[in-house]
């Protein structure tokens, strides 16, 4: 400005202005040349701190770095054959396979397997296997336990039936008892003497010594072979007259030999079935002058 008074130019400095412009983004100074304030702006800091788990950001308003956390994804796969967990130090989730259970429970009865759909055991039961070995001479069963068939052999019967007449064997193949008729023994001793005869009940031959006169009372001319021919027995010292007379009366058959036999036939004629009459007349050495009649009905049978 120009004093009058003094008549000299004055220049009073001027105070310079607050150049704040209350923004953190910028530096603010006074431009003594042009006398003006200048806002130069700050470049913002890099605000990465390194750490994955929160979002950086730079605060315009603030001026400052802002690191908010990020919160953890679910890191459950729905799978239950892993274990599920966020790793923040890599900010990732992690999924660690889990060994499967053994799931041998000891029970040969069950399929033993590990369900990886469940993460569970499964013991699934087995069918026993068929135990039937198809011979009768066993028990056959299943053992739970073992978990095998088992084949215990059945004691085979008594087969014996007390009775000599039969052969008792146990037939391992039908598991039955089988009787097979025992042939009785020839009990002829070439003795005429005696009488010869197999008993039955102890199937034993035996010879009876004959004390007097036997007379079969029947007899099958048919040519088997068996009981083919009728004859008295006495001892061969004996004196006999023997006579055979058919129903009518008619004598079909005469002989004074002890050992005589009738063949059932009549001068060459078999003679029809049905009953006859015989008519001994019997003296032994023994007592020559007494003599005894024997009469009695004689079958013949084909």
């Amino acid at each position: 400005s120009y004093n009058t008074a003094t008549c000299e130019c004055e220049h009073t400095p001027i105070v310079p202005p607050n150049c704040d412009d209350n923004n953190c983004g910028t530096t603010d100074t006074y431009n003594t040349t042009t006398c003006e304030c200048e806002h130069t702006p700050i470049v913002p800091p890099n605000c990465d701190d390194n750490n994955c788990g929160t979002d950086d950001s730079y605060n315009t308003t603030t001026c400052e770095c802002e690191h908010t956390p990020i919160v953890p994804p679910n890191c459950d796969d729905n799978l239950c054959g892993t274990t599920d967990v966020y790793n923040t130090a890599t900010c990732q989730c992690e999924h660690t396979p889990i060994t499967p259970s053994d799931c041998n429970d000891n029970n040969c009865n069950t399929a033993d397997v590990y369900n990886f759909a469940t993460c569970a055991c499964e013991n699934n039961p087995i069918s026993p296997t068929a135990c039937d070995d198809g011979l009768c001479g066993t028990t056959d069963s299943y053992n739970t336990a073992t978990c095998q068939c088992e084949h215990t052999p059945i004691t085979p019967p008594d087969c014996n039936d007390n009775d000599c007449n039969t052969a008792d064997l146990y037939n391992s193949i039908t598991c039955e008892c089988e009787y097979s008729t025992v042939e009785p023994l020839n009990c002829n001793d070439n003795n005429a003497m005696t009488l010869d005869q197999y008993n039955v009940a102890t199937c034993e031959c035996e010879h009876q010594l004959l004390n007097q006169i036997i007379i079969p009372n029947a007899f099958s001319p048919n040519g088997d072979l068996i009981n083919d021919e009728w004859s008295i027995i006495v001892p061969s010292s004996a004196t006999v007259n023997i006579k055979i007379y058919n129903r009518w009366g008619e004598l079909v058959f005469e002989s004074n030999d002890p050992q005589a036999t009738w063949d059932g036939k009549h001068r060459g004629h078999e003679q029809p079935i049905g009953v006859y009459v015989y008519v001994v007349l019997y003296a032994t050495q023994q007592q020559p002058n007494r003599t005894d009649i024997l009469k009695g009905n004689l079958t013949l049978i084909r």
